[in-house]
């Protein structure tokens, strides 16, 4: 379950009134790699075999979809990710930097409409208001996965591990995100190899070092007809 109704006191000019709310469902999920305990989770319930594959896989814990071996639900609030050979310790090696020369090249107009798309699957945000979503499109602007959940960090895991688990990760070129752009959604975008990362607000400061440093295109307010660019220029087709 996704959206619960619950009964609500509301005020407006015309002064107090009862009425059935949607409220967005948040629920514990414990993610496990072995049967060791690695995170305890707050999300919106659904994708959580995603979830924790995008998880681990963001933490440098798994090195991609064919490490898992298994994934065992442990009742509704904790999941397990069986592997082999896989260092239970977070990997914090570098990632070899993007060439900011390769990769998609896009127009303004192209992003506009890579957005446009992105809102139109804001489902649950509709409804509640409580939402933040992540999209990963390939180079032609299709969308590959699209995922909401109550943390911005988990929408993108689990679009992460949704592609690592069906092996289509590769193809990921385009990241859009309903929020600001943090250290760790460009630290995520980064660890799965994802050359443009876009979100309707503003960046850190530490997002946009480490995505000039990467070699990848970092896109902020993004709202049309307007964005700002903050790093990978290259990239941009000027109209």
């Amino acid at each position: 379950m996704e959206i619960e109704r619950l009964e609500i006191l509301a005020y407006s000019e015309s002064g107090f009134e009862p009425r059935q709310e949607r409220i967005v469902i948040e629920a514990p999920l414990d993610i496990a790699l072995n049967g060791v305990v690695k995170n305890h989770a707050l999300r919106l319930p659904g994708m959580d075999a995603e979830l924790a594959v995008g998880w681990c896989y963001s933490q440098g814990l798994i090195g991609s979809g064919a490490a898992v071996q298994e994934i065992r639900p442990r009742a509704e609030s904790a999941i397990d990710i069986a592997t082999a050979g896989e260092s239970e310790t977070p990997s914090r090696k570098p990632s070899q930097p993007l060439d900011p020369k390769e990769g998609p090249r896009f127009t303004p107009r192209f992003l506009f409409d890579l957005q446009k798309d992105f809102f139109t699957h804001q489902r649950i945000f509709s409804q509640t208001g409580a939402t933040h979503a992540a999209g990963l499109y390939d180079g032609n602007g299709s969308l590959l996965i699209f995922a909401e959940d109550v943390g911005r960090h988990n929408a993108l895991d689990k679009c992460i591990g949704h592609l690592l688990l069906t092996d289509r990760l590769r193809e990921a070129a385009f990241g859009l995100l309903s929020s600001r752009l943090s250290l760790e959604m460009a630290a995520k975008a980064c660890r799965a190899r994802i050359p443009v990362l876009a979100g309707v607000s503003a960046p850190t400061s530490l997002a946009v070092q480490l995505a000039r440093q990467q070699g990848m295109t970092l896109v902020g307010f993004l709202r049309p007809p307007r964005f700002n660019l903050y790093a990978g220029e290259q990239r941009l087709i000027r109209e």
